[in-house]
């Protein structure tokens, strides 16, 4: 119990900084995200899309942070559910605070059913950080509506 504070500092920090050593192993739910990200990226960067991909970069600067720190703790429902969340903001379907308002949600989700005190601890981290990305991601969103690059959306 009194390493909670530790435990939720370490999560927090894995998950925003990057380990220069190479890892020796990847955990294969992040490596498929990772994947997907770089196809999504080519794919969009390819077309005529305008919009801001917040979410998206954000999501592949920390799937790379904890890759680096080898976190193994990744729940493979939460990978998909984050592979359909960044295709659908890579293609204009869905904003960005919306993609991180509904990944919050399903880090709680994923906080009822977590079986240790760390994987707790990782699935309120999630959740808490995502909700900051939504509040933050609004300002972007609307900028695009503004400008009206969000109406320059993928056409498939």
């Amino acid at each position: 119990m009194n390493n909670i504070p530790r435990d939720f500092y370490n999560s927090i920090t894995q998950a925003l900084t990057h380990r220069a050593e190479n890892p020796s192993s990847i955990q294969p739910e992040r490596q498929q995200m990772k994947q997907h990200l770089q196809q999504e990226e080519q794919f969009y960067s390819s077309s005529k899309a305008r919009n801001s991909r917040v979410f998206a970069h954000s999501l592949n600067q920390v799937n790379d942070n904890l890759i680096s720190h080898e976190h193994k703790g990744f729940p493979a429902q939460k990978a998909e559910g984050y592979i359909n969340l960044a295709s659908d903001v890579y293609r204009g379907k869905r904003s960005n605070a919306s993609a991180f308002a509904e990944s919050s949600g399903q880090w709680l989700d994923a906080f009822r059913s977590a079986a240790t005190q760390k994987d707790k601890i990782d699935c309120a981290v999630g959740a808490g950080m995502n909700a900051g990305g939504a509040l933050f991601a609004g300002a972007l969103d609307s900028n695009d509506y503004k400008t009206g690059k969000a109406f320059h959306s993928v056409k498939e």
